[in-house]
């Protein structure tokens, strides 16, 4: 089990190292092709579907939008929450049938959580 002192030594100057580094360049190259891959679709598919499914979704939650959050921004994170609730669904049944999920789930919760980061910064998608 590494140390503190282990971990501190894998980041020098702001710069990973070791270990550190392997992380920091997988993560990068990872994020590149996943925004290669995701940033067309998002200007094809829009965001329409994302902002019905979270409004039907808060709907079923009798929940409203939060003071201080716009109202497409609200729904569509709830949109895509419930996508990610359908990914996860998948995932567990896999595990369930004694199976690994596979990577494309993964991929995809991931591209959830960024897509859902975005909306937060953004406040729309794409």
């Amino acid at each position: 089990m590494p140390t503190s002192r282990d971990i501190t030594d894998e980041v020098k100057g702001g710069k990973p190292q070791g270990k550190a580094l392997d992380v920091h360049t997988w993560f990068a190259d990872e994020g590149t092709q996943v925004a290669d891959m995701v940033a067309s679709k998002a200007v094809e598919r829009g965001a329409y579907d994302l902002e019905l499914l979270g409004r039907t979704m808060a709907g079923f939650l009798d929940t409203e939008v939060p003071v201080g959050a716009g109202e497409s921004e609200f729904y569509i994170l709830v949109g895509i929450l419930f996508y990610a609730e359908g990914k996860i669904a998948r995932a567990l049944s896999a595990l369930k049938s004694g199976r690994l999920p596979h990577v494309d789930d993964w991929l995809d919760l991931s591209v959830y959580g960024r897509m859902a980061r975005y909306v937060m910064e953004k406040g729309q998608w794409p």
